[in-house]
């Protein structure tokens, strides 16, 4: 038997070939807001201290809301040079500019308007996107994987009485699942931004898909 997404090799004797497919749709229950830190100063030590400072501000406002330390994931500070390379000399030197991600995940998404709120207060810049998920996800893998492999085997057993054939033993089968939530992208926050968050940050549902091929032989 072979499992994997690689395409799969057909016995030499009388063989059955299909599939099962299978998707649930399921409202969100959290979501993980993505914003960045991106600032130009002087020097390295400059830029490290203003972006730091911005991240603690932002940690600090969210503790302030209830929000767990858990839950808010700070990157690391990654500080590059900046240059101008419109004149003839090589390039000058404009700054450095240093940029952090912080990952915050919130499980009562009527609290998302609160959480950029947060952020606007903390001098964050930049939301990146918001991805809805659900905190439970196996659970729902595991139903719609089930329900693929029903469909599979529902699917082989109609075809062969159809045709007067006599399923035999599975010979080989590929599997594939699949998990997304499209992302709410977002630009840089302007000062009223957080003013509509709730109605304007509509989550579609999180969508759960397995597609399974098989392989029977007939008998």
């Amino acid at each position: 038997m072979g499992a994997g997404a690689a395409e799969l090799q057909a016995p030499a004797g009388p063989h059955l070939i299909t599939n099962g497919v299978a998707e649930i749709r399921v409202e969100p229950d959290m979501a993980t807001l993505s914003f960045a830190v991106s600032l130009r100063e002087a020097s390295t030590v400059k830029v490290r201290e203003s972006v730091d400072s911005r991240v603690a501000s932002l940690v600090s406002q969210l503790e302030k809301i209830g929000l767990q330390k858990a839950d808010i994931d700070a990157s690391n500070l990654h500080i590059a040079p900046e240059y101008d390379y419109r004149n003839q000399d090589g390039g000058k030197l404009l700054g450095y500019r240093g940029m952090r991600e912080v990952n915050v995940r919130l499980y009562q998404l009527e609290r998302i308007s609160l959480v950029v709120d947060a952020a606007l207060a903390a001098g964050i810049n930049t939301v990146s996107q918001i991805q809805y998920g659900v905190k439970d996800d196996s659970r729902y893998r595991l139903q719609v994987r089930e329900l693929a492999i029903a469909d599979s085997q529902q699917k082989a057993s109609d075809l062969a009485k159809a045709y007067a054939a006599k399923l035999g033993s599975l010979y080989a089968l590929s599997y594939r699942n699949d998990q997304r939530s499209a992302p709410i992208y977002l630009q840089k926050m302007a000062t009223n931004a957080a003013a509509d968050a709730q109605a304007s940050y509509l989550p579609e549902p999180v969508v759960f898909r397995d597609d399974i091929e098989v392989i029977y032989n007939l008998d």
